[in-house]
């Protein structure tokens, strides 16, 4: 068995194998790999965001105004299922806009548990945003 050799066909099994165990984030972050899958699906990226956009699941914020920052509700955080998860600051800062949306900070773009704000001051230094 040590002397077999490797096959064209039994690496690209064990290939599919180790790829099917990867993510398309780990996969995209193999240098290289995202300007070839990003050429390749350009048209359909492009097409998937406007329709996002158009279905209102992309918000654009450009413009609106700054009405209230405040701290997440109880009814928020339930409704977001991170009532039992521990934040830094023991709260989420949630941006209410002038047209009555509001943003909050996430750790994802799938809201699986609240982020923090992170901004920089008029001195150039680093620091988190309380509500």
């Amino acid at each position: 068995m040590e002397n077999d050799p490797i096959t064209t066909e039994k690496f690209n099994a064990a290939l599919r194998a180790i790829l099917r165990e990867q993510t398309g984030e780990q996969l995209l972050s193999i240098p290289g790999i995202y300007e070839v899958v990003s050429e390749h699906f350009n048209n359909e990226a492009i097409k998937l965001v406007e329709n996002e956009i158009a279905a209102g699941r992309i918000m654009n914020i450009e413009g609106k105004q700054i009405k209230k920052v405040r701290a997440m509700t109880d009814v928020e955080l339930a409704n977001e299922c991170w009532h039992s998860v521990e934040t830094v600051f023991h709260t989420v800062p949630v941006i209410e806009l002038d047209d009555g949306s509001f943003i909050y900070p996430s750790a994802s773009a799938d809201g699986r548990k609240p982020g923090a704000l992170v901004g920089i001051n008029a001195n150039g230094e680093r620091s988190n945003v309380l509500s």
